[in-house]
């Protein structure tokens, strides 16, 4: 087999394995094969399997002549703004919030919202709703519990 990958033929010759690599190579010892390292310049097949597609130009016109440029940009910065449906929730929930009626000076209103600093403040009735929906969505890809948290947190 000719691999351009050269740490697999030094792996054959190495006296010590990690236990992982022992069982690795109790594994491949039943294929009967030998590895040979080429370099992935020499070895086109391999070199070309490994590597991303190149882009393509083309695909960039396809997507301007759909869509032109100031929608583009639009499409760009939609992900980071507040949801319309989500905003109206908000508002109306910021009323009801006992946390902020107990605390008015802690928070600064901009657009009918309250933030502190760049972070917006989500009242205790919607932090269910919106972990949710940062964990269920196909944006977010269905992370565990760290990951939607901290995208939550964005």
């Amino acid at each position: 087999v000719w691999t351009d990958h050269k740490n697999l033929e030094v792996l054959q010759t190495l006296r010590r394995l990690s236990p992982k690599h022992v069982r690795w190579a109790q594994y491949v010892w039943w294929f009967r094969f030998q590895l040979k390292y080429v370099p992935g310049k020499k070895n086109f097949l391999a070199n070309a399997l490994s590597r991303l597609p190149q882009y393509n130009s083309k695909q960039e016109e396809v997507v301007q002549a759909i869509m032109p440029p100031y929608r583009q940009a639009a499409a760009r910065v939609v992900p980071h703004t507040v949801a319309s449906g989500l905003e109206h929730e908000l508002r109306t929930a910021l009323q009801d919030d006992p946390w902020l009626r107990d605390n008015p000076g802690l928070l600064t209103k901009r657009g009918g919202l309250a933030w502190q600093g760049d972070k917006l403040y989500i009242p205790q009735a919607l932090r269910q709703g919106v972990l949710q929906h940062c964990h269920n969505t196909k944006q977010a890809g269905h992370f565990g519990f760290l990951k939607t948290l901290h995208l939550a947190r964005r």
